[in-house]
This record gives structure tokens, C-alpha cells and sequence, in this order.
């Protein structure tokens, strides 16, 4: 059994007989507590996490925590305070640097350990910070960060955290940024009601039993980022499984579900989701966490991509694609957010784009391309052209998020991209850039994560195919307009002419079909002319390879053209 370090353990027990009162009421967020991502200060740009450690007591009936929170850090430049983000809702106890206990305070939503020297370059600090109070209650998670404090069909307690767009700082002390994971991983000691479980990221070291609760402790030693860790906690009844990954290795499966689903969870694991994950290593390589576990945890909201516990809460259902769309969205996230991670806020589309292009990719691979072109049809009908996908400036995980386009016209992009260079080279370039190379089938365990900006998603990809197709990626993320595409027609010609958002360079080849036969312009100009006759039946890029405007799309008042 792994306890937790005499420290911890101390700092926890004085902090319990605290009066447990929150600073502020439980349904109001700090503004600043709010976001998450954006510009990192200057002192929290000045050092690296490496581990956190999370030794936390779960009170449903009370919906409050109490609890201690530890990291350890290498300083990349003098530091003489250590700037932590945490809720100001929490009533903080003993800090300490060092083993040292020192002074902090509140700044907003800030909280800084002052160390009371200055620390050089290369200094591994660790600190630990107990705290307690009524953590904020997610008005609609997971759009909306906070806990979900439920009950079960039959009266049990069911508890998750869902904190991706507001941040870790809702309920633990940690650097809530997105671009600085903990590379050693971290270990999460949770304490809760007797009859209770907790499932979470990494894998499950020990059990600890109290008079009247128990002990979980679980660790991963893979880097992760701050809002993987993320509890579950219900009457859980655990189906355990295997899969073996495309790399030979046999993966555990665990799916934490309420007792009364267990058959759902049965029949769900066997007739879809392994299904799901061969599919997505036949396109994307092997899991990226096969040394720990493929996890599922049946929640009280719709879903989130923790890492190796994804949490699910789509009631089983199938729709008329045949195949449950929650867990196949949340788990391409173990490659594309969790393996493959952003590097800044507005590069979400690298996890959001990707992983719902994987819709149509995954309705192809089960219905062929009727399936596949009408899985993209619904992903038209949602692209907004509001915002730029990747806006300038630096803004924060919720600005970005809060446009569907990082979802939908990412997706779109790719669709567009494969179209232009073909299956085996579109693959072959998403499987570089997620592992380096492209023979994955010999890559074995442990895998590396990449952490990775726009800039150089695009560079991978023009390396691979062999061609500079930037343009292509400026045109649908640097524009929140749409591709327009301008016609003139008589009698006996048809003009077709370019008309891109900010003037920019889009020698698009186009496809027309006229009466079923297509003729490819290639448009290098930006603009061509055919001859016709009044009769001719003439589709304009029939597969619709390109985002053009359509009848029927959006184009958002706050898109300005030629700008």
C-alpha cells in the first residue's frame, strides 16, 4: 500500500477541524478563477511542472472538499514566489516551499507562496498547499466547469468534475495552463464515503479502508495536462475487459458504470466501442496509453476526454449512425488533446478539428461514402464563420471554445485536404505528426507526447505530402469568412471566379460536373470560363471537396470580407 508523505498527512488533518465555510457562494465564479489558458504570467512562465500530488477528502452530503495539494517544479529563471491558481472560494491553510512552511496570499485568483529568498535557476522546488470549502457546482457541465454533485437512479452519490474550459483551479491548487503539463504525471490520493469509488486517470495502486470511507490511490506516471485529473465518484460497478492494440500489446479495458448498467456497459464495450478503437488505430496508430489503461467512467454530465478515464454520460444510445457518437468523440481524444496536446488556446482546433473529422471518418469506415458525405453534410450545417479558427493574439481556452468552428470548420479543412492529396499521403502525414513517423504499427510502449502549435502542424503536413499548401490552412483558420465563389452565366459560357476573405492566395483546383461528366479547373488564376449550352446540367464541386458558401450555410454579421 503507498501512503502519502507524513507532511501531507499533517497538513491534512489540521485543515479538516477548520471551520468549513466558503469565502464566496458556491453558484458565483471569480471572473479571474473563470479562465483558463490565454497569456501566461511572467512567474508562472518561469517554471516547469513536473508532479502533482492530490491527497483530497470527498463530502457529498456536504458537497465540500478538504484536501492538500503538492507540486513539484523546476524554476527556469530566480523566483523568490511561487504563483499558484486557486479558487479564492477555498479557505487555505499551512503552504509550505521546501518543507518549509511560509506566508502566502490572495491575489484574485491567484495564490502566491512567498518563499522568502530567492531561488536560482534550475531549482527543483516542491509545495504543498492545504486548503478547504464548497467548490463551485457546474451550471451545465461539462460546457460549464465546476462539480456535479448528483444522485443515482437509486438515491446513491454520483460526483464528477468537469473543469476543461475554466480549469483546474476550481477545485486544486496548480498552474492552470494547458501549455505546461506535468511531465512525471501525478498522484491522486481520494478519500470518500464507504460504498463509494473513485476512478481516475493512470492506474489504481491500492484501496485503503477507514470506519467509514475509503482510501483510493491512484498514479500515472505519463506527463498530463491539469484538467485530465478529474474525479469520478459513484457506486461504480467495475467490467473489466482487454484489447489488443494494432502494436501487438494487450490493453486492460475498465469501465467504471452504475450497477443498474452494467449489461448496457457490457453489451457497449462488445458490440461497439472495440470496434471504435480499431478503427481509430487503423488510421491513427496504436493507443497512446497501452501501459496503463483504456478507462471509461459513466458520469452525470454528457462527457469530457480525461486521459484514460473518459468520462460518459450519453445513456447508451445509439443514433442512426450507428454507433454511439459520445464515446467515440471523447476517446479519439487519447490521441488527438491527450497525446498529441496544444500548445496555446487557440490552437484548440488541433484537438477538436481532428478528433471530429474522426466522425466521418469512423460513419466511412461502417457505411462507405453515402455515410461519410452525410456525416459532413451535418457538419456544415454547423460551421458559424464568426471568428478566425486561429485568431491573432493570445486569448483564453473559453473564447476559443466558445466557437463552434474550432470543431466544425477544422474538420471541414481536413476533409479538404485529404480530398487534394489523397488517402495514403493524408494519413501517412496525420500519423507523422502524431508519432514522428509513419510505421506505427513497431512502436511500443511508453509513447511520447507532442506538444504542438499550428505553425508546426503545417509544416509536418507540407514535409509529408511534399507540397507547400499553407494557403489552404490560412484561408479556412486564419478567416472567419467563408470561401465564396462567384459565377456568371449566359447562353453559352460560365465564368467561375475566386472571391476569398482578406484577398488571400486560393488556387483551389474546383470541380464541375456538366451532365455527370467532370471537368477539374485548376483555377490558378482564381479565376476560369467554360463554354456551355443552355441545356447542360452543371454542379458545381459535386463531392463538395471545398467549403464554399452554400445554400443553406451560415455566414456571421461579425465576418468582415476583404479585410
Amino acid at each position: 500500500m503507498i501512503t502519502a508523505p507524513l507532511t501531507l498527512a499533517l497538513l491534512m488533518s489540521s485543515l479538516l477541524m477548520q471551520d468549513a465555510a466558503p469565502l464566496s457562494a458556491p453558484d458565483i465564479l471569480n471572473p479571474e478563477t473563470e479562465q483558463s489558458g490565454g497569456t501566461m504570467t511572467a512567474a508562472q512562465a518561469a517554471y516547469d511542472v513536473r508532479h502533482y500530488t492530490l491527497k483530497l477528502t470527498v463530502d457529498p452530503a456536504n458537497k465540500h472538499i478538504a484536501g492538500v495539494g503538492m507540486m513539484r517544479a523546476v524554476l527556469l529563471s530566480p523566483l523568490s514566489e511561487i504563483e499558484l491558481d486557486l479558487d479564492p472560494r477555498f479557505i487555505v491553510g499551512v503552504t509550505t516551499v521546501n518543507g518549509k512552511k511560509v506566508t502566502s496570499r490572495a491575489e484574485g485568483s491567484k495564490l502566491i507562496l512567498e518563499i522568502g529568498s530567492t531561488l536560482a535557476t534550475d531549482t527543483m522546488v516542491e509545495t504543498t498547499v492545504a486548503y478547504s470549502g464548497n467548490p463551485h457546482v457546474a451550471v451545465r457541465a461539462p460546457w460549464d466547469g465546476g462539480f456535479v454533485w448528483a444522485k443515482t437512479s437509486e438515491g446513491k452519490d454520483w460526483v464528477a468534475t468537469a473543469v476543461q474550459g475554466n480549469g483546474c483551479d476550481l477545485f486544486w491548487p496548480c498552474k492552470d495552463h494547458v501549455a505546461d503539463k506535468a511531465d512525471e504525471g501525478a498522484d491522486m490520493i481520494i478519500t470518500v464515503p464507504k460504498g463509494l469509488t473513485v476512478a481516475m486517470a493512470g492506474v489504481l495502486q491500492a484501496v485503503s479502508l477507514g470506519k467509514d470511507t475509503e482510501t483510493f490511490i491512484w498514479k500515472t506516471k505519463k506527463p498530463i495536462a491539469m484538467y485530465h485529473i478529474a474525479l469520478n465518484i459513484g457506486p461504480y460497478e467495475v467490467i473489466k475487459d482487454s484489447y489488443t492494440s494494432v502494436n501487438g500489446t494487450i490493453v486492460p479495458i475498465e469501465f467504471y458504470a452504475l450497477p443498474e448498467n452494467k449489461k448496457k456497459a457490457e453489451n457497449l464495450i462488445k458490440n461497439d466501442f472495440k470496434d471504435q478503437i480499431m478503427k481509430l488505430e487503423s488510421h491513427l496508430g496504436p493507443y497512446p496509453w497501452g501501459d496503463e489503461k483504456i478507462g471509461i467512467a459513466e458520469t452525470p454530465h454528457l462527457g469530457m476526454e480525461h486521459q484514460t478515464m473518459n468520462a460518459y454520460g450519453n445513456q447508451y444510445r445509439m443514433d442512426d449512425r450507428g454507433y454511439d457518437w459520445l464515446i467515440q468523440h471523447e476517446f479519439t481524444h487519447e490521441w488527438w488533446g491527450n497525446m498529441l496536446t496544444q500548445k496555446r488556446s487557440k490552437d484548440f482546433w488541433l484537438h477538436e478539428g481532428t478528433d471530429t473529422y474522426m466522425q466521418p471518418v469512423y460513419s466511412e469506415d461502417l457505411g462507405g461514402k453515402k455515410a461519410y458525405i452525410k456525416a459532413l453534410d451535418t457538419i456544415y450545417k454547423e460551421i458559424q464563420n464568426c471568428y478566425p479558427v486561429v485568431p491573432e493574439g493570445d486569448p483564453t481556452d473559453n473564447e476559443i471554445l466558445a466557437a463552434n468552428d474550432v470543431y466544425y470548420k477544422g474538420a471541414w479543412m481536413l476533409h479538404t485536404l485529404r480530398g487534394m492529396v489523397g488517402d495514403d499521403l493524408f494519413w501517412k502525414a496525420i500519423r507523422t505528426i502524431l508519432y514522428g513517423k509513419d510505421n506505427v504499427k513497431d512502436i511500443q510502449y511508453p509513447m511520447s507526447v507532442v506538444a504542438m502549435n499550428t505553425e508546426e502542424f503545417i509544416e509536418i503536413f507540407n514535409r509529408v505530402v511534399g507540397r507547400d499548401l499553407t494557403w489552404v490552412f490560412d484561408v479556412y483558420l486564419r478567416e472567419a469568412a467563408p470561401v465564396m465563389l462567384d459565377e456568371k452565366r449566359d447562353d453559352s459560357s460560365l465564368e467561375l471566379s475566386w472571391n476569398i476573405p482578406g484577398n488571400r492566395a486560393f488556387p483551389m483546383p474546383l470541380e464541375v460536373s456538366i451532365n455527370g461528366a467532370i471537368t477539374v479547373l485548376d483555377m490558378v488564376s482564381g479565376r476560369a470560363r467554360l463554354t456551355i449550352n443552355p441545356s447542360d446540367d452543371i454542379l458545381i464541386d459535386p463531392n463538395h471537396k471545398i467549403l464554399i458558401h452554400r445554400e443553406g450555410g451560415k455566414i456571421c454579421e461579425t465576418a468582415k470580407r476583404g479585410q
